[in-house]
């Protein structure tokens, strides 16, 4: 879950795939997440260094964990392994997914640890600003991708989150007639907190 490289023996020619969009005019957007599971790379040298948090998350019942977007050297870590495994390959895009994050824990969980002297609990809200934000100052900062505009879809947003060229979805909705009507004053709403694009399911 999440590992972040084109693992798929039944795809194994991921690159021509990746090369096929761009000749046609197109860009890659690809689906990413907050959390790893449990047998994948990035959660093996993140928990080696403390920066999984206890919680369990989406999918459930599979060890898998959030990471700790709070930490510098956690956010290095997840932009080491998208930029190794994925963008380097010719990912235009992301999709971040989960920028809450889902959370199936206890209430003992959101005591972890996020910033020293400060737990996740005092700093949920601000998960999808701290995660989106390392993907955006890193791609900025890749020399590789300085004539790259970085495009970012969060599921999540918070203050501050204009400064990281995400846009921001409604997350996972029905498709009745009374949600529709919903989804229209929420992208007014949004819209006014200063956060122009905005999408819906």
């Amino acid at each position: 879950w999440n590992a972040m490289e084109f693992l798929n023996p039944e795809y194994p020619n991921y690159q021509q795939r990746i090369d096929f969009v761009h000749q046609q005019n197109a860009k890659l957007m690809i689906s990413l997440w907050a959390n790893f599971g449990p047998s994948t790379k990035p959660f093996a040298t993140l928990k080696e260094k403390g920066l999984l948090f206890t919680a369990e998350t989406w999918p459930t019942g599979a060890g898998v964990k959030p990471y700790n977007p709070y930490s510098a050297e956690a956010r290095d870590i997840y932009w080491s392994y998208l930029w190794n495994g994925l963008v380097n390959k010719g990912i235009d895009a992301y999709w971040m997914d989960s920028t809450e994050p889902d959370f199936f824990g206890t209430e003992s969980d959101k005591d972890n640890v996020a910033l020293p002297g400060q737990t996740w609990r005092s700093l949920r809200n601000a998960f999808p600003l701290a995660t989106v934000q390392g993907v955006s100052q890193h791609h900025r900062a890749q020399s590789e991708l300085a004539d790259r505009r970085v495009s970012i879809m969060t599921r999540s947003g918070y203050l501050g989150m204009q400064r990281t060229g995400a846009y921001v979805w409604s997350a996972d909705i029905n498709a009745r007639w009374d949600v529709l009507r919903a989804q229209i004053p929420a992208a007014c709403n949004l819209s006014e907190s200063g956060l122009p694009y905005w999408n819906s399911d």
